[in-house]
């Protein structure tokens, strides 16, 4: 019987069955696969208007009001309001239509870039080197505050995270351990959190902390996912969660309660911590997730959550990303889905290999609410998030991109807004500073871009 783990990691162009062109004859990868058209499209963008982020969107920037200009809402102010500031409503209304779109070479590094991100109040930039160097930068004045030479390398580090109290800051490496150190410059506090892995060769391809700073979720390669309590200091939780490689993991809402899962088996899945249940797979004990995100054709590289336990976006090597409603989720797989696998990413790796209509192909069994395409994912584990809730109303969708480029969709319409470039090399991380018109990206081509408003202008809404 062929290898299904096999399958899941696309390598599905390599292997043959001696059946395989007498079973092709007789089965076709449409029984589970079509090619979308227009109205495809169209008809996710209608039920799309229908859905509950369409009502959040248009309630945080006042799009009842749309048809007002800038100069409306100032005249309004001076005259009704007695130059009274404008509302967070207001604000919203005019910074989602001003999109960074000038961009400023921050630093240059002698090393991969792999990592950048603003803290939770702006206030610090930290961006991490295939060197093992993080570098804390006061964003206000975009100097440096501090750098940590990391410990314990072994090939990059992979992934970062601040604590929510912005205390400590986590990164992780090629090895079985967790790293924190302080975020004071006067500080070198360091603690080593060990997740006694099973595994020689070990690696964290993504963590986070949750909304409490009591606690680390991380995804690793060995198909598991950990959880770390930081008061008790030691590992709390390990489960069996995936066949392939965890590429991203975090929790979907504050209360830490729902986490979420993207990995190389072509699946992303939602776990309840209060509905964990054990069931035996082939006489293992397992946990079983509450939902799948099931629709992806490779890999999934990134999930980033709304924060409001609803919804999700996942990004994808098959190039695209997409939105999910966690209310309305995949079945789980049946045996004939497992299966049917073998069809479906045939097919697909033979269209890719020709480069014929891979954009059209839509898995039946995917229950995406939109699809976002035109960016290109290679090479590295390219990031996506919403765009911030208090300038933008998280209006866009916005994500790295293998040549060199951010691309920013429109969450409501799937149309690409902007597409800013400025690397030479994959942009692998993205940050949108969560009060300020500005998008700094990180490329493993050593350079970090900051794009900003207009050139050589402040730009604040009072």
């Amino acid at each position: 019987m062929m290898d299904l783990n096999f399958l899941r990691r696309n390598y599905l162009r390599f292997l043959r069955r001696e059946d395989d062109d007498e079973e092709s004859e007789n089965e076709s990868p449409d029984d589970e696969v079509f090619e979308a058209d227009d109205q495809y499209y169209d008809n996710q963008k209608k039920n799309l208007q229908n859905e509950k982020i369409a009502a959040d969107i248009s309630y945080l920037t006042n799009s009842s009001s749309r048809n007002q200009t800038v100069y409306d809402m100032i005249r309004q102010r001076e005259y009704q309001r007695g130059m009274s500031p404008f509302s967070s409503f207001d604000k919203r209304k005019i910074l989602q239509n001003c999109l960074p779109n000038t961009p400023k070479t921050l630093h240059k590094f002698s090393h991969n870039i792999y990592c950048g991100k603003f803290s939770t109040d702006g206030d610090l930039f930290m961006s991490a080197c295939q060197d093992g160097t993080i570098t804390l930068y006061d964003s206000r004045k975009w100097e440096i505050l501090k750098e940590i030479y990391a410990d314990d390398i072994g090939w990059s580090i992979i992934d970062t995270d601040y604590s929510p109290d912005q205390k400590h800051v986590a990164y992780s490496t090629w090895s079985d351990s967790i790293h924190l150190y302080s975020t004071d410059p006067q500080s070198q506090t360091h603690h080593v959190l060990n997740l006694q892995a099973d595994v020689y060769r070990f690696c964290v391809f993504s963590l986070q902390f949750a909304a409490n700073s009591a606690e680390i979720v991380a995804g690793t390669n060995d198909r598991c996912i950990y959880i770390y309590d930081l008061n008790t200091d030691r590992r709390t939780l390990k489960f069996s969660a995936h066949d392939a490689d965890i590429n991203t993991v975090g929790f979907a809402e504050e209360t830490s309660q729902l986490l979420f899962s993207g990995s190389d088996d072509n699946t992303g899945k939602v776990w309840d911590r209060r509905a964990f249940k054990k069931t035996t797979h082939q006489g293992e004990s397992r946990i079983e997730p509450v939902a799948y995100l099931l629709g992806h054709f490779n890999g999934l590289t990134h999930v980033s959550s709304r924060k409001d336990g609803c919804y999700l976006i996942t990004n994808s090597k098959d190039h695209s990303i997409k939105l999910w409603d966690l209310r309305k989720t995949s079945p789980a797989p049946t045996s004939s889905n497992i299966m049917n696998d073998r069809r479906i990413f045939r097919e697909f790796n033979s269209r890719l290999t020709r480069r014929r209509n891979i954009d059209k192909l839509v898995l039946k069994t995917d229950s995406s609410v939109m699809t976002y395409k035109g960016h290109t994912v290679d090479k590295t584990l390219v990031r996506s998030y919403f765009s911030p809730r208090e300038t933008t109303g998280q209006k866009y969708i916005y994500t790295g991109c293998y040549h060199g480029k951010i691309y920013i969709y429109d969450v409501l319409t799937g149309e690409i807004v902007a597409c800013l470039p400025g690397h030479r090399g994959v942009v692998r991380d993205v940050s949108w500073h969560p009060y300020r018109a500005e998008i700094v990206s990180s490329s493993v081509l050593i350079r970090l871009i900051l794009f900003h408003l207009f050139k050589d202008v402040d730009f604040f809404v009072e």
